[in-house]
């Protein structure tokens, strides 16, 4: 494991605060942690509206808490890194978040990005898209893509 903590050592967790994105918070964790790598936590406040659209064919709220939720939920979520000897910070932005995950990449200067995946289907991944799958595209560093435990 030593590549590990020669290569990362400042890791980008992008989330979007919901259930499904627990295990990517707990994979980020555990790499920051393993390599002595700072974690900067980011969520976007989706306002592209095909993520409206998104939310409502799926029947699910896609775009994630609102502003004030997602401030304070950043916040559960950096004391929880915190206190697993993390060193971790937050950043909230509003826009479309594959391209706020991206700028906010290089802003930063993250070595790795750190994500998770719902596996949208049909018409919600058509609407929505898939955020993870254009960060990947996207990102000038390497993206870990971490599946939601639905299902596995």
């Amino acid at each position: 494991m030593r590549w590990v903590v020669a290569l990362f050592k400042h890791i980008l967790l992008a989330t979007d605060l919901t259930e499904a994105s627990a295990r990517a918070h707990e994979v980020a964790a555990d790499l920051a942690s393993c390599c002595g790598a700072r974690l900067t936590a980011v969520h976007v406040c989706a306002t592209s509206g095909f993520a409206a659209a998104g939310s409502t064919l799926a029947g699910a709220d896609l775009t994630g808490p609102s502003e004030q939720g997602a401030r304070e939920e950043l916040g559960r979520l950096v004391w929880r890194l915190r206190g697993r000897a993390v060193r971790a910070e937050a950043l909230l932005r509003n826009g479309v978040p594959w391209e706020n995950i991206v700028t906010v990449a290089r802003e930063v200067g993250a070595d790795l990005v750190v994500t998770g995946t719902h596996g949208r289907h049909g018409i919600a991944h058509m609407y929505y898209g898939s955020v993870a799958e254009k960060v990947v595209q996207e990102s000038p560093v390497p993206v870990l893509t971490v599946p939601s435990a639905r299902g596995h």
